[in-house]
């Protein structure tokens, strides 16, 4: 049986917000359109009004949306990368550790 809890994207999550901060409705009222709870949408309307708070007074501006989620999916690319990598020094290290005689497809 499940939870009951729902997870939203980090896109998701920013796009709502902005239906409440672009519209200016009120968080209420996009909660009750989205059946999402109103604390969780006043955390993210928060959470985003404090990143456009960061750059401002910098040359720097918020990312698009889709820039969030190429973000989102070049760091998922860094973690899978990091993953092999490490997969691959652990068997390296096993391969050494097994002799170069026994192993004639490797050098040592």
């Amino acid at each position: 049986m499940s939870s009951g809890r729902r997870k939203f994207t980090a896109g998701y999550r920013a796009e709502t917000a902005h239906r409440v901060i672009d519209s200016g409705r009120s968080i209420a009222e996009v909660a009750r359109e989205l059946a999402v709870k109103e604390v969780s949408l006043g955390k993210w309307v928060r959470d985003e009004r404090g990143r456009a708070e960061a750059t401002r007074g910098t040359d720097l501006e918020p990312l698009s949306l889709a820039e969030r989620f190429e973000l989102q999916r070049l760091r998922k690319k860094v973690v899978e990368l990091g993953s092999a990598r490490a997969i691959r020094s652990v068997e390296h290290t096993q391969l050494q550790g097994a002799g170069c005689a026994s192993i004639q497809a490797f050098r040592c």
